[in-house]
């Protein structure tokens, strides 16, 4: 019922005097939002600039609300909510980590994206000169699956020396349903791959802002995230390593359901369209690959400081 233009994230929630209040996505952060429950027009009731919103409870009158907040430097507390961010700290759920994100936007091919930053820090708070060696961390999901505040722990890595960057893509849903969609039907690849794109020009950003270096980049992805990677380094040869986690490299071999979907998107299965089957199969390009693929978490390391550092 609400515009596409609103991405609900959770379940929504009345207030006992009949206001309704739901959770949704505002880029990379999720925000709350009153619904009215006659048309499903919805407004903005909080929207923060670096965090993120589970809402738990609307209170009379929708003047204020329970929730969970978590912030950009890790932390997660249970707030009393007011509209505009005017947050009552009532407990501390769990504690700031050392690494603080930062939200990244750009564009490509006109559409608005986003993404996390973590940056190594000099002596005190402030970020250590770069350029830094690079970890792209790709999101599996896809949809709504990563969020200012919600982020895993990154000190290990910035402790380290390493920056990581944690790019958003149109699968997402960031970028609208309708380029999601677009997404999933995966028409244009392999000649055609926005989602390549989305994060290929936010590693450029940081690359031209002097913060990554362009000799010492990693790349790491996790189901969707890791068959994105496999896409990529099919095509893009900048990543030094590239780490394709629980990841589908050939569609064919997903289950009888998973297949029956992806035919779906593909507009047929494996027999009827072999050639979109594997246009959207990183194993048919595996021989262009020329990123070391590392598999054992603990040689995952050892191949990492050798070969980056």
């Amino acid at each position: 019922m609400t515009p596409e233009t609103v991405r609900i994230s959770g379940a929504p929630c009345w207030s006992q005097t009949g206001e309704l209040a739901a959770g949704a996505f505002d880029g990379i952060r999720r925000g709350i939002v009153l619904i009215d429950p006659g048309d499903g027009a919805a407004r903005w009731w909080s929207r923060p600039a670096s965090a993120s919103y589970r809402l738990l409870a609307l209170g009379p009158g929708g003047g204020d609300a329970l929730a969970i907040r978590a912030d950009d430097d890790g932390s997660a507390r249970l707030v009393r909510a007011r509209p505009g961010g005017a947050d009552e700290p009532l407990q501390l759920l769990r504690a700031a980590d050392q690494a603080r994100v930062q939200v990244v936007t750009w564009t490509h091919e006109g559409v608005a994206l986003e993404g996390l930053l973590a940056l190594p820090r000099a002596a005190g708070t402030a970020p250590a000169a770069g350029p830094h060696p690079l970890l792209v961390f790709l999101h599996g999901g896809p949809v709504g699956a990563v969020a200012c505040g919600e982020h895993p722990d990154l000190s290990a890595w910035t402790a380290s020396g390493w920056a990581v960057f944690m790019p958003d893509f149109r699968s997402s849903g960031v970028a609208g349903r309708d380029e999601m969609r677009r997404a999933f039907r995966r028409r244009g690849l392999p000649g055609q791959d926005p989602e390549i794109g989305d994060v290929l020009s936010g590693v450029d950003l940081l690359t031209t802002r002097g913060l990554a270096d362009p000799g010492a980049l990693i790349l790491f992805g996790h189901s969707y995230g890791g068959y994105l990677a496999g896409r990529i380094i099919g095509r893009d040869h900048r990543f030094r390593v590239a780490v394709c986690c629980e990841a589908v490299a050939d569609l064919r071999l997903l289950d009888p359901e998973s297949q029956r979907m992806q035919a779906g998107w593909l507009g047929g299965d494996a027999g009827s369209v072999p050639q979109r089957w594997d246009a959207a199969s990183p194993v048919a390009r595996a021989r262009r690959a020329s990123s070391s693929a590392i598999i054992c978490s603990a040689r995952f390391i050892i191949a990492l400081r050798t070969t980056c550092r």
